[in-house]
């Protein structure tokens, strides 16, 4: 059944093009020219993978009936099409705009299915599930890189899926059969300066022909930094592949004096930028949605319903802190609300529009629930600064790190 692969391409001379394309990678294609044909030949559809032009006859009706698009690709003739149309594409589909080439698309399919030529990986975090045009070409971008042994810089703002690409990236890769290891502040801030080398090179050895995550480098004291660069140039037969994550451009960490020029070098061969959800607009809905199936599921709630208007209501400031100030809302009101959709869609109403003093009312009495909230606001606000996050809380980095890992708040 994964090798069933539909195609409805109005264009009949593309259409041949791709199934001569479809057929060399070893899928069973089978073609038409609109959505009518296909669904008389065969209602029930069970393909692995689907691509579909969405200006065929009848393609746009049949998406919105679609519950779920993990297996579709839309063919579009650009990104404005679908917004302007009013056009609802089901959760997980994935928007390819023509023209594109047949090598991108290819790819696209074989990621799809599961059967990527790279390594058999696909990204099943939705933080990375994207239909917008731009973050499209850089995870494409991000796998091409993936199969060469460079350094990678992964910048972005807290919770936008650094350390998620990070991961896929590793997994792209040929490393992916050895470790994938993170070294941070956290980890060595209580290592007593004696033993710092030989913790950073432990560290490293750890991730010996794997791949060695640092976690916002220009954080490091100087101390820490020097024993890192020690760690770089220690020669090794089998040394890792760096990765970092950023929340600046490691170039302007140097301009302004926290990061060594060197560190810089060895770590920014190569650089990628998440953007923010606030830019994400195509994804919008069914990143609230994902997010909110998971936190519901956290919580043994049944998962909302998120429908355009609540999606625009989750939007409305601009989703601060990203991934985990969307949960945090998101976890409020369906706490608030006993897990109810219209209750959710009530509290975020009110809080979004609420006016003059502050209500008295205790969102949770939940202490789990509002410790993790806390430490969710005082990242935000810091834009994912550890250390400055700890002393507004009143406790250890080592304890804030601690926290972040019990919370999944990674």
């Amino acid at each position: 059944m994964q090798r069933r692969l539909l195609l409805i391409e109005s264009h009949r001379a593309l259409r041949m093009e791709l199934v001569r394309a479809l057929e060399n990678l070893g899928f069973i294609v089978e073609a038409f020219a609109g959505a009518r044909a296909f669904r008389e030949r065969d209602p029930v559809g069970s393909y692995g993978v689907e691509v579909v032009d969405l200006a065929a006859e009848g393609v746009r009706e049949w998406l919105e009936t679609r519950e779920e698009g993990d297996k579709t690709i839309v063919l579009v003739s650009g990104p404005e099409v679908v917004s302007s149309a009013g056009t609802t594409l089901p959760p997980g589909s994935e928007i390819l705009c023509k023209p594109f080439s047949i090598r991108t698309l290819e790819t696209r399919v074989l990621l799809r299915s599961g059967r990527s030529r790279a390594a058999p990986f696909e990204t099943r975090d939705p933080v990375l599930q994207t239909r917008e045009p731009g973050l499209l070409r850089l995870l494409e971008r991000a796998r091409r890189l993936a199969r060469r042994d460079v350094s990678i810089a992964i910048e972005g703002e807290l919770g936008t899926g650094r350390r998620a690409l990070a991961e896929a990236i590793h997994a792209w890769s040929a490393r992916a059969v050895h470790p994938f290891a993170t070294i941070e502040r956290a980890d060595l801030e209580s290592v007593a300066p004696a033993g710092l080398r030989e913790a950073v090179h432990e560290a490293v050895a750890a991730a010996s022909r794997g791949t060695l995550l640092v976690v916002e480098p220009s954080d490091f004291p100087p101390r820490l930094q020097e024993e890192l660069l020690a760690g770089m140039r220690r020669p090794d037969p089998h040394p890792p592949r760096w990765l970092t994550i950023s929340r600046t451009p490691l170039d302007q960490a140097v301009r302004e004096g926290v990061l060594m020029l060197e560190l810089q070098y060895r770590l920014d061969a190569a650089r990628l930028h998440l953007p923010a959800f606030r830019e994400r607009e195509l994804d919008r809905l069914d990143l609230c949605r994902s997010l909110a199936k998971r936190v519901a599921k956290e919580l043994g709630e049944p998962a909302p319903e998120i429908d355009g208007e609540l999606a625009k209501l989750l939007a409305r400031d601009g989703f601060p802190g990203n991934r985990l100030g969307l949960e945090s809302r998101l976890r409020s009101g369906l706490i608030r609300g006993g897990g109810r959709s219209v209750a959710l869609r009530d509290l975020l109403a009110e809080d979004s529009e609420r006016a003059g003093p502050a209500s008295t009312r205790l969102p949770s009495l939940n202490l789990k629930s509002l410790e993790r909230d806390t430490i969710v606001r005082a990242l935000s606000h810091w834009d994912g600064n550890r250390t400055r996050a700890s002393e507004s809380l009143g406790i250890s980095v080592r304890t804030l790190r601690n926290k972040i890992r019990e919370y999944g708040l990674r």
